[in-house]
């Protein structure tokens, strides 16, 4: 698939739906009493991605061969913790090998809680330092509101305060890929040899049909908060896009379930004459349930606005 042959709005709406199915955005499905290979993926897949309580560990993994154009990924790490009640949620993101590009960036601690989105403190000072050499020395435990901080870099207050809780819009999607996945060939779910893991590879034919399914649902949702007009435009287009694109890169998706909820691994890989091969692997492997939490040091809106005047000059 020649990815310049798409256009941003169609990769950023492509990468979307992927990121919705990868986070686990619910699958409603409802498996028959058989186990077969089939109903087990579904039902596994069902408990974990529709699950109002959940904690997780994961990890991505990025690897590529062939094209030296791929070695600024190479290297690079990606795991943390996510945990959700389904209604708030919380998401902490460790990225290693970007200190080869002169970063330094903190563990990242995402917290949604009652509508409101907010960011550790030293994530942005600590990046700040890491290009501009002044410390601005904020406590660990401190954290900004996310459209506080969006205000006030960038000296505008369109920014828009309300963020929907995800759950509503996972219920969405969970109807719509599960369906699709539903209709799928009993024979493309195999139970894995000496795990208890049960997978289900999709070709490129059924990934086509899958990004097409997530983002009709995408652009016609309510709780969807992104661009919907852009999705729109994509979606006029979609096919043609995407079969003039797959003549020149082999994709593929598999996605695996284990027996314990949470625990679950989907790879996306592609083979180029172009672009070499590679792929990303996420893992997910279920914990004891913590539910999130409010941050307890919140630096308010003008505090904020004093330390970056004083620090940084705007």
């Amino acid at each position: 698939m020649k990815l310049s042959n798409l256009s941003n709005k169609a990769k950023l709406a492509m990468a979307a739906g992927v990121g919705v199915l990868v986070v686990g955005t619910g699958v409603g499905l409802y498996a028959t009493q058989f186990s077969s290979p089939k109903n087990v993926f579904l039902s596994r897949l069902q408990e974990r991605t529709s699950a109002g309580k959940l904690t997780q560990d994961y990890e991505v993994a990025l690897k590529t061969s062939g094209n030296t154009n791929n070695s600024m990924i190479d290297g690079i790490s990606i795991n943390g913790q996510s945990t959700t009640d389904g209604k708030n949620a919380e998401l902490t993101v460790n990225i290693g090998g970007l200190d080869r590009f002169g970063i330094n960036v903190d563990e990242m601690h995402f917290v949604l809680y009652e509508n409101i989105i907010y960011i550790n403190a030293s994530v942005f000072f600590d990046f700040m330092t890491s290009r501009f050499g002044t410390d601005a020395k904020v406590a660990k435990d401190e954290y900004i509101a996310l459209y506080d901080l969006v205000e006030t870099i960038t000296s505008s207050d369109t920014y828009s305060y309300e963020v929907k809780s995800p759950n509503e819009l996972s219920k969405e999607v969970s109807a719509a890929v599960g369906n699709y996945l539903k209709s799928l060939d009993d024979k493309k779910f195999l139970k894995e040899k000496d795990t208890d893991y049960v997978t289900l590879k999709l070709e490129e034919i059924e990934i086509k049909e899958l990004f097409k399914t997530i983002l009709e649902t995408l652009a016609n949702s309510k709780n969807h908060m992104g661009d919907k007009e852009a999705i729109k435009d994509t979606l006029k287009t979609f096919d043609e896009d995407f079969d003039k694109a797959a003549k020149s890169v082999d994709l593929s998706v598999t996605i695996s379930e284990g027996k314990g909820k949470g625990d679950s691994k989907t790879e996306f890989s592609y083979t180029s004459d172009e672009y070499g091969s590679g792929s990303v692997t996420v893992t997910t492997d279920g914990k004891d349930y913590q539910s999130p939490e409010k941050p307890k040091k919140v630096i308010e809106r003008k505090q904020l606005e004093d330390k970056i005047q004083s620090i940084y000059g705007y």
